[in-house]
């Protein structure tokens, strides 16, 4: 199962202080504050997941390849620059390895796509079942 959804950022100014809240499908928690500056940039963050996809593209005795794509539309009204952190999963839900991909930066209401690649070491390749993004924000 691959999981797909979108991601909200909001940004509340309390006591001259910020502070970002990420709304998503994963759950929903609190992000460090960052400077007051960025407040008056963005607002709302809307991010969804068009397209994610995993598979394994070369196996060896050692290790697995894993690549993935992944389609991003940006629904906010900002441009964005991102950071997209793959968490590889087994069937339970524990995390079997994760990697980040280069930043990127998504127009005003556009799409990027990004692909790319993990190795992941044997055993812990084989057990993996699932797949999700979490991006981060990049400044």
């Amino acid at each position: 199962m691959i999981r797909k959804g979108s991601l909200l950022f909001i940004v509340f100014v309390i006591g001259g202080a910020l502070i970002l809240y990420l709304l998503s499908p994963y759950g929903n928690q609190t992000v460090s504050p960052v400077d007051d500056d960025a407040a008056e940039i963005n607002a709302v963050i809307d991010l969804e997941i068009t397209e994610f996809r995993i598979w394994v593209s070369i196996e060896t005795d050692l290790w697995w390849r894993y690549a993935y794509r992944i389609v991003v539309k940006n629904n906010s009204e900002n441009d964005l620059t991102v950071r997209a952190v793959i968490n590889y999963l087994d069937s339970d839900g524990g995390m079997v390895d994760s990697t980040r991909t280069n930043a990127f930066s998504i127009s005003e209401s556009g799409k990027n796509t990004v692909s790319g690649h993990s190795l992941i070491s044997l055993p812990g390749a084989q057990p993996v079942t699932d797949a999700e993004v979490v991006f981060r924000r990049e400044y």
